[in-house]
């Protein structure tokens, strides 16, 4: 089967996908859907992932989080941020969420598989937008998915309180594993919330 490009995928696919994930999770592990969703064990009980810990290289104005090697299946985290970025609890579950997405989107999918024929056997997720079309797609593709997964539709919408005060916000943000840029970005997205003049958020 010939590969195809990398594509812009739909807030709809990357919502069906996470639902897919969860679902299966939920049957093997007879988990109770909730927030927060435990995305280190569905990575390692349901997909074969391993994850480790180590040094990552870093190119000039980056910072990586993350890294995935398709090739023996296994999410790098940044070993040189554990005591900063990633050892808090958002920035840590949204990286394993974003190297899942690779996985699903562009390391197994046998019409994709575009990780497979990245030089080296480590690819690094950066943010930089710099990079190449392609990947930069699997980039912002990744991020949609792991918000998704992380932040789903129905769970959001049941557990999203009405306050929407900073402090309300915070509680969220920790209870559910997220940072409170990616939950006030998929609030946005859900169309539960938009921006006031003043910077904060008023409820739609």
């Amino acid at each position: 089967m010939s590969r195809q490009p990398v594509r812009p995928r739909a807030i709809h696919e990357h919502e069906a996908a996470a639902h897919a994930v969860l679902g299966h999770y939920a049957r093997v592990a007879g988990w109770a859907p909730r927030l927060p969703v435990p995305v280190e064990q569905i990575i390692e009980r349901c997909h074969g992932l391993h994850i480790c810990w180590e040094p990552l290289p870093e190119p000039p104005g980056e910072i990586v989080l993350g890294a995935l090697d398709p090739r023996t299946r296994t999410i790098v985290m940044n070993e040189t941020h554990a005591g900063s970025i990633l050892r808090r609890l958002g920035p840590t579950n949204f990286t394993f969420g974003h190297e899942l997405g690779h996985w699903l989107y562009d390391a197994i999918p046998p019409e994709q598989g575009s990780l497979l024929d990245a030089e080296g056997e480590r690819v690094l997720c950066q943010g930089s937008l710099k990079l190449p079309d392609a990947a930069r797609l699997r980039e912002v593709n990744a991020n949609k998915f792991a918000a998704c997964l992380l932040m789903p539709r129905h769970l959001v919408l049941r557990q999203f309180p009405n306050d929407l005060s900073a402090g309300a916000l915070q509680q969220c943000t920790d209870a559910w594993g997220v940072s409170r840029q990616a939950l006030e970005i998929r609030l946005g997205e859900l169309g539960l919330v938009g921006p006031r003049a003043d910077g904060g958020l008023f409820r739609q």
